[in-house]
C-alpha cells in the first residue's frame, strides 16, 4: 500500500508540475491576476437609485418641512407613508372584525323573499298564476337582484384580504352568472309573466346561489397569530419610526436653512422610513397569503396571485430584515446583474466573489485542457507508455493523473479566492457610494458572506471535477484527442448556454449535467437564496442534486478507468 500511494504522488508530483509550471498556465494566470487587481481599481457600478422615496424641496430643511406638514399626493411625505402603515393595521383589523362579506352573502340566499320568489316562478310554470301577477307588483326581486348585484360588484372591487371571505374563481364565475342574469332580466322593462318565464329558463342559477353561499371559505386567523403580527410589524415599524424621525430631528436643527450638503443624508432617513411602511403592510400581507397555502386548491381561489411558497417566505424575512435593522438611514446601491436580485449593502466579498466567477469559469475550461494534456496528448506523445513500462499498474496511472488535475485546479481556486479576499478587504475601504460587482451577499435570507464565499468555491470545484471526468471519458473512446477537447469543450458551453435558458424545464434538469452555468457565476445562484436551494437542478434540492451528482462522477469515473485499461 505504501509503494503504491509513493508511486501515485510521484506521478502526480511530476504532473503537478508539468501542468502548473509550463507558460501557458504561468502566462494565463499572471493575466487573470493582473485583470482581477485592475478590476478593483477600475470596475465599479455607479450608484443608481433603484429605490428611493421622492421628496420635494431644494435644501436639507425644506425637505423636512415638506415631509412634516404637506400632505401633497405626488411625494412621499408623513401623511402619505403613515396611511401604508394604516393599510397594514387594516389587514389586522378585517381579520379580526366579523366576516359581513359572508354574512351578506348568506343573508341574501337565506332571504324568504328569495326563496319565495323561486317558488312563485315554479308554480308559474306549473299552473300559470303567480301572487306577482296577482298584485302586479315584482319589486320584491328587483331588490334581491340590486342587492345581489351590489355585493357582487363590492366584493370584486375589495384588493385582497379586504374582506375575511374566500372564494374560488369557479365560485365567483357562478356568482357573476347569477347576478347578472338576475339583474338583467329585473331591469328588461318586460312584463312579470316574461320574467317569471325567463327566471324558470334559469331555474338552476337558484341552485347555485345556494352552493356558493353555503361553501364559500371564511378566512379564519387565531387571535394569539394576529396578535404576533400586529407585534412583530406594527409594533416595530411604529418604534423604528419613531428613531428615524429623532435623527431628522437633529439632522435638521444641525443645518441652516440654506444648508444643501446634507440633502442625500435627508432623503436617505426618508427612504429608509418609506420602506420600514412598506415592510410593516408587506410582512403581514405576505403572512396572511402564506396561510392560504393550507387552503384546498388553493391555486383555483379567486384574485389571489400565489407564488412559490418559499418565494413568500424569504419575502417575510426581508421584511422583519428592515425592521429589526437598526440603521436609520437607507443607502442605495446599483441593481447587481445577478438576474433580479439587489445588494442592501456592500463588503469586502462583494469584489473577491466577482473574481472567483471569472477564476472558475476560466478554471473549468483549464481542468479540460488538463484532462486532454494527461490522457489524451500523453497517450499520443507515448509518455503514458513510458510510465507503464516501469511497473506503475493503470488505477495508479489513472488515478495520480485525475488527482494532479484536481490539486492543480484546486490550487488555482484556492490561491485565487485567498487573493480575493484580502485585495477586497483592502478595497472595501474605498468603496464608499459604488458597488464592485453583482452579487446578492447581504440579503437578509443568505448564508454569512465568508460561507457563501467557501461553498461557491466548493461548487465550482464540483463542477470541474465533473468536467474533468467527462473529457477523460472522451479521450479513452478514440485517439482523436484533440477533437475529442474539442467536443468536451463544446459539451460545457453547450450546458451553460442550455442551463441560462433550459432550466426550468424537467427534461433538461434531468441530463446529467453540473451545469456549468453563468447564472451562478455572476449571479451566485448556485445556492440560490438559500443554504439548501440548487440551480443545478431545478425540481430537486441540494441534497438530492449532491447524491445525483456523485452517482454520475462514479459510474463515468469507474467505467472510464476500465477504458483507460483496455485501451
Amino acid at each position: 500500500m505504501k509503494k503504491s500511494l509513493k508511486k501515485i504522488f510521484q506521478i502526480v508530483r511530476y504532473d503537478f508540475k508539468r501542468l502548473m509550471l509550463n507558460p501557458i498556465t504561468l502566462v494565463g494566470l499572471s493575466v487573470v491576476l493582473l485583470i482581477s487587481f485592475v478590476s478593483g481599481l477600475v470596475y465599479k457600478i455607479p450608484t443608481q437609485p433603484v429605490y428611493e422615496a421622492t421628496v420635494k424641496g431644494t435644501t436639507t430643511r425644506s425637505i423636512y418641512t415638506n415631509f412634516s406638514t404637506s400632505s401633497d399626493a405626488s411625494f412621499d411625505n408623513k401623511t402619505n407613508l403613515t396611511l401604508i402603515l394604516d393599510e397594514a393595521q387594516n389587514l389586522i383589523d378585517i381579520q379580526t372584525n366579523p366576516d359581513l362579506e359572508k354574512q351578506e352573502l348568506q343573508m341574501i340566499e337565506s332571504d324568504c323573499r328569495y326563496r319565495a320568489i323561486r317558488y312563485e316562478v315554479e308554480k308559474y310554470h306549473d299552473l300559470g298564476t303567480s301572487k306577482y301577477i296577482t298584485s302586479g307588483d315584482f319589486s320584491e326581486f328587483t331588490d334581491i337582484a340590486n342587492r345581489l348585484h351590489d355585493f357582487q360588484t363590492s366584493y370584486k372591487s375589495l384588493k385582497v384580504f379586504e374582506s375575511r371571505l374566500i372564494m374560488s374563481v369557479n365560485q365567483i364565475d357562478a356568482l357573476d352568472k347569477v347576478a347578472n342574469t338576475f339583474y338583467k332580466i329585473a331591469h328588461s322593462g318586460e312584463s312579470i309573466s316574461s320574467m317569471l318565464r325567463s327566471l324558470y329558463k334559469n331555474i338552476k342559477l337558484f341552485d347555485d346561489l345556494q352552493n356558493v353561499a353555503s361553501s364559500v371559505k371564511d378566512l379564519s386567523i387565531h387571535a394569539d397569530i394576529l396578535q404576533s403580527l400586529k407585534t412583530n410589524y406594527i409594533e416595530k415599524a411604529n418604534t423604528k419610526l419613531s428613531k428615524i424621525e429623532n435623527e431628522m430631528q437633529s439632522l435638521y436643527n444641525s443645518t441652516t436653512p440654506q444648508d444643501t450638503s446634507k440633502v442625500t443624508e435627508m432623503k436617505n432617513f426618508i427612504t429608509n422610513y418609506k420602506k420600514v411602511c412598506e415592510s410593516a403592510r408587506d410582512g403581514i400581507l405576505n403572512e396572511l397569503y402564506i396561510t392560504l397555502y393550507d387552503v384546498p386548491n388553493h391555486k383555483l381561489l379567486y384574485n389571489y396571485n400565489l407564488s412559490d411558497k418559499q418565494a413568500v417566505q424569504q419575502e417575510v424575512v426581508e421584511c422583519k430584515f428592515y425592521l429589526n435593522n437598526n440603521d436609520t438611514s437607507f443607502k442605495q446601491y446599483q441593481t447587481p446583474l445577478n438576474f433580479g436580485s439587489a445588494s442592501t449593502k456592500v463588503t469586502p466579498y462583494d469584489h473577491s466573489n466577482m473574481i472567483i466567477s471569472i477564476v472558475g469559469f476560466m478554471n473549468v475550461v483549464f481542468g479540460i485542457f488538463c484532462a486532454y494534456k494527461l490522457f489524451g496528448k500523453d497517450r499520443k506523445t507515448g509518455k503514458l507508455d513510458l510510465l507503464l513500462a516501469q511497473k506503475v499498474k493503470f488505477s495508479e496511472v489513472f488515478a495520480a493523473k485525475f488527482l494532479a488535475i484536481f490539486l492543480c485546479t484546486g490550487a488555482i481556486l484556492l490561491g485565487f479566492t485567498l487573493l480575493s479576499l484580502i485585495w477586497g478587504s483592502i478595497l472595501y475601504t474605498f468603496m464608499p457610494n459604488s458597488i464592485f460587482a453583482v452579487f446578492n451577499l447581504q440579503n437578509p435570507y443568505t448564508v454569512h458572506p465568508f460561507l457563501f464565499l467557501l461553498m461557491k468555491a466548493i461548487g465550482i470545484q464540483l463542477q470541474i471535477v465533473f468536467w474533468v471526468v467527462i473529457t477523460i471519458f472522451l479521450m479513452n473512446i478514440s485517439r482523436k484527442f484533440l477533437l475529442n477537447f474539442g467536443i468536451a469543450v463544446g459539451l460545457m458551453l453547450l450546458s451553460t448556454v442550455g442551463n441560462i435558458f433550459l432550466n426550468g424545464q424537467l427534461w433538461y434538469c434531468l441530463l446529467p449535467f453540473i451545469h456549468t452555468d453563468l447564472t451562478s457565476y455572476l449571479g451566485g445562484a448556485t445556492m440560490s437564496t438559500g443554504l439548501f436551494k440548487t440551480s443545478l437542478y431545478a425540481y430537486g434540492n441540494f441534497f438530492i442534486s449532491f447524491i445525483y451528482y456523485w452517482v454520475v462522477v462514479v459510474l463515468v469515473y469507474n467505467f472510464t478507468r476500465q477504458l483507460f485499461r483496455k485501451s
